[in-house]
């Protein structure tokens, strides 16, 4: 489980511009993934 949260993270921080935050990469999977999730993770 935590190889597939580091590559969405990963995912996450190479296609985003501007900041990384855990409230957007919850809302660029649709909510399939909460921000505390996230931030959990972290």
């Amino acid at each position: 489980m935590k190889n597939k949260e580091l590559d969405l993270y990963t995912d996450y921080l190479l296609s985003t511009f501007g900041a990384a935050t855990a409230t957007g990469l919850s809302a660029m999977v649709g909510g399939a993934v909460s921000h505390d999730q996230v931030t959990r993770f972290l």
